[in-house]
């Protein structure tokens, strides 16, 4: 047996393999040497829990796929275009036309590392670079009273400021540290540079920058304002005077004290009108 082709609907119960394991033609070998840990290189990581990484003796079946990435690999398309969802594959597979296994031209084949080289079949680029691309801010770090700006060598060319993706920063304001800049795994560690002045402690005004806290503030307390409830009283109109009284004295919750009846006078006893006295008539003789 020289090639495995993987069965789309294989048999309940059926298994297959190689026929003898010895058989150097039906396997992968090694992409490389297990590679020692760095920060500006990735690696290849296959399906299947395979291990790509080891000695001659190792051996991965066919149909084995690996995969490498990096936030700053590009696309290569006449130019270079940044991308950092790009993902290449390369997969251990058997070729008729040499009659032996290998590992197969990368899928896509047009992605270039930050080292500008064309990433190939897993076993010829087994460790692609995935540097940075060189930190260009306008302009010159300015000096501040308590500020400390140190790099591994110092990145500036008398005009701009170059931060190369082997060189390390520090700024240091009033003995504390305030960020390390540094490129690891195709990202450098501050992404809001954009010149040489946003590299500041006190910046243009006088007085210190703010500098926020973790623990956020506790906001004000709530204000709830409670309306006071309104009631509306409708007084039908009155119809007739009768109603119109009637409304009028049920209006008084409360009735007025009525005043005491003032004593009437007492009838004086009429006295007898005065009778004329009696006149006599002398008769004169």
């Amino acid at each position: 047996m020289s090639a495995c082709t993987e069965m789309s609907d294989p048999i309940t119960g059926s298994s297959s393999g190689a026929w003898n394991c010895d058989d150097e033609d039906i396997f992968c070998g090694a992409v490389s040497d297990i590679p020692i840990f760095d920060d500006k290189k990735t690696v290849w990581t296959c399906d299947h829990n395979v291990h790509p990484y080891g000695d001659a003796n190792l051996k991965i079946f066919q149909d084995v796929t690996c995969y490498t990435t990096c936030p700053s690999f590009k696309e290569y398309n006449g130019t270079k275009e940044e991308r950092s969802d790009l993902v290449v594959a390369s997969t251990c597979k058997f070729d008729r036309t040499t009659n032996q296994t290998g590992w197969s031209q990368a899928d896509p084949g047009n992605i270039m590392d930050t080292a500008g080289n064309m990433i190939m079949a897993a076993d010829m680029t087994p460790n692609p670079a995935c540097g940075c691309e060189d930190l260009v801010l306008p302009g010159m770090v300015e000096e501040e009273d308590g500020k400390i700006w140190q790099c591994l060598y110092d990145p500036s060319n008398g005009i701009d400021t170059i931060i190369k993706d082997d060189n390390d920063c520090q700024l240091i304001c009033d003995q504390l540290v305030v960020f390390d800049l540094f490129c690891s795994e195709g990202m450098w560690s501050i992404d809001y540079l954009t010149s040489a002045e946003d590299i500041f402690c006190h910046g243009a005004t006088d007085g210190y920058t703010e500098i926020s806290t973790y623990w956020p503030t506790n906001p004000p307390p709530a204000t709830t304002t409670t309306q006071a409830p309104t009631t509306t009283t409708t007084t039908a109109a009155p119809t007739s005077a009768a109603q119109t009284s009637t409304a009028a004295a049920s209006t008084s919750s409360t009735p007025k004290p009525t005043a005491p009846p003032s004593p009437s006078p007492s009838p004086q006893p009429s006295s007898p009108a005065p009778t004329p006295a009696p006149t006599s008539s002398v008769r004169s003789i």
